[in-house]
């Protein structure tokens, strides 16, 4: 990448004089122009934020007679395109430790940036696929719980049914009620493997919810019996 160099000398009031730039400090600001008065037009942005002349590195390496950078900064053109550059900028000093010039250096990292924010964004998704697939094995396992203790509560009264039918000696209306009991727990083991299978239909998108009344007397009566 061409390194763009600028060059500033102070008068004796301290004040920025003379700027000179090589080209490919041109090709990033655009020619030099006399001081006092903007590098160019273009914009010169650090964290969002415009940057005035004074606070640019290379006016401030030569005002304050210290190292400053690396910087990286934003230029933004007319045009609405952008560049991120890494700024450094070095003082000059006289004989006396007098800062009398400052040279700064300015490289484009605009693919360097791009190629982060793209690599930030995609670790950003990997990380949401994760959390995503880890939900929906929490969900998994939250449904698979709740089946098996669903499941337990009809198979349980069936079992007791059974032993009833077993244990009755001519007791008609004993033995018909173990049979309703073994006849609605079987419907209800029915309708959860219904709902099992209704989750692969959901999870494939090949299931459509209809909305149509609901008894809530025989819904109450059936919670109870079970």
């Amino acid at each position: 990448t061409p390194i763009g160099l600028a060059f500033v000398s102070l008068s004796e009031e301290a004040t920025p004089s003379v700027l000179m730039h090589n080209t490919a400090m041109n090709a990033l600001v655009g020619p030099a122009t006399p001081m006092p008065g903007s590098l160019s037009t273009v914009g010169v942005f650090q964290h969002g934020l415009p940057l005035a002349l004074h606070e640019q590195p290379l006016q401030r390496a030569a005002a304050l007679g210290e190292p400053v950078g690396p910087v990286e900064l934003e230029l933004r053109y007319g045009s609405g395109a952008t560049r991120h550059v890494l700024v450094r900028a070095t003082p000059l000093l006289d004989e006396a430790g007098k800062s009398r010039a400052a040279v700064a250096a300015m490289m484009d990292i605009t693919e360097r940036k791009h190629a982060e924010h793209e690599r930030a964004a995609l670790v950003a998704s990997e990380r949401e696929a994760r959390q995503q697939a880890e939900a929906a094995s929490r969900a998994k396992d939250e449904f698979l719980a709740m089946l098996g203790h669903e499941l337990r509560n009809p198979l349980g009264a069936i079992a007791s049914a059974v032993e009833v039918l077993q244990q009755v000696h001519g007791d008609a209306a004993l033995a018909a009620n173990a049979r309703q009991i073994i006849a609605r727990q079987t419907r209800h083991l029915a309708r959860l493997m219904d709902d099992l299978l209704d989750v692969g239909r959901v999870v494939s998108g090949k299931v459509l919810l209809q909305r149509r009344p609901l008894d809530l007397a025989a819904l109450v009566r059936n919670v109870c019996a079970a």
